[in-house]
């Protein structure tokens, strides 16, 4: 018999089967599984995120609301024709901002019955010069976005805050100055006033900036200096500067940059990112447009793509006739 010790019971203790072998192979292969899990997770965080997020949704004060069911069957009608996020490249927008993203329901749960309202005309504000076919190509971009959010828009004169030496780095323009300009000039009847330069835009410590909409203020403004090229086409120049415009109204309507598919709303961090995204909306955010504009989707994609055809913009006529056709044929089986 072992003297009853300290050292005897410690002994003791040290050769006791603490788990079974059936007991470790679980609890290893339970910690495996969550690596695996975790790592999997961190490599594609912003897909599996989404996945997760996107079919979620909690009440809204407008859950009986006709338009918000229409636009929930528009954006599972056109899911099929968008491809989804995966791992953003080194560089790449996502690589630097790690952004939650906005599903539609959280666009929805955003508004009251008194906020949700959108009226009024799009007015396009020229900040500086712009020449002959900067001025066509604006026209034809207005165009445009008049048909995708389903609002008059309109070209005022062209105009130029007086900036002072801190409101701009030499050649570049500091946005923040511009949108205080344009947030003192907005009507109180318009949907949104948007700027537009040929100058280069920045925020201090930035390269530069595309543009930026106010997600509050019903203001925002984009440039036309890096969006065109001589050795490119101009319907390439249209495509870009049209692109951005619809971007930057979307946030103004108050859409968050998308996550979860190749979308308009992506945000970019190159010209060559910018060029890979679509400028048509996912089906998440164009049922955000959809909704709070109250637009009738199938009539909408057929003169989008229309006019998009008939700039020579093929990628984006092809993807919204397909669009309409979608919508057509859900409108179809449920009747």
């Amino acid at each position: 018999m072992r003297p009853n010790t300290i050292g005897s019971k410690l002994l003791e203790i040290g050769q006791r089967e603490i788990l079974t072998r059936r007991q470790a192979l679980a609890l290893f292969g339970g910690l495996a599984v969550a690596g695996g899990c975790g790592a999997l997770a961190y490599i594609n965080r912003v897909y599996l995120w989404s996945s997760i997020r996107l079919p979620l949704w909690l009440p809204t004060p407008f859950d009986t609301e006709p338009e918000l069911r229409r636009a929930r069957v528009v954006a599972d009608a056109i899911r099929p024709l968008f491809r989804r996020k995966g791992r953003p490249a080194h560089n790449e927008w996502l690589d630097l901002f790690d952004e939650p993203g906005q599903t539609l329901n959280q666009y929805v749960r955003a508004f009251s019955a008194a906020t949700r309202e959108a009226k009024g005309s799009l007015l396009i504000q020229p900040i500086g010069e712009l020449d002959r076919n900067q001025h066509q190509l604006l026209a034809n971009a207005a165009a445009l976005c008049e048909i995708f959010y389903g609002r008059p828009v309109r070209i005022l004169p062209s105009d130029m805050p007086q900036l002072s030496d801190k409101e701009h780095n030499g050649a570049q323009l500091f946005t923040d100055p511009l949108l205080a300009w344009l947030k003192r000039r907005i009507p109180s009847d318009a949907a949104g006033l948007l700027g537009i330069t040929a100058m280069d835009l920045t925020i201090p410590g930035w390269n530069f900036v595309f543009g930026i909409g106010s997600l509050t203020d019903r203001v925002g403004v984009w440039s036309m200096r890096r969006l065109a090229s001589p050795k490119e086409s101009r319907e390439v120049h249209l495509r870009r500067i049209a692109q951005v415009a619809v971007h930057e109204l979307g946030h103004m309507f108050g859409l968050w940059h998308c996550t979860a598919y190749a979308c308009g709303m992506n945000g970019s961090n190159t010209l060559q990112e910018s060029d890979a995204a679509p400028m048509a909306f996912c089906p998440e955010c164009d049922a955000k447009v959809l909704w709070r504009l109250r637009l009738d989707p199938a009539p909408r994609y057929a003169r989008l793509a229309q006019f998009a055809a008939s700039l020579g913009i093929t990628r984006e006529a092809d993807l919204w006739a397909r669009c309409g056709q979608a919508v057509r044929t859900a409108q179809l089986a449920k009747s």
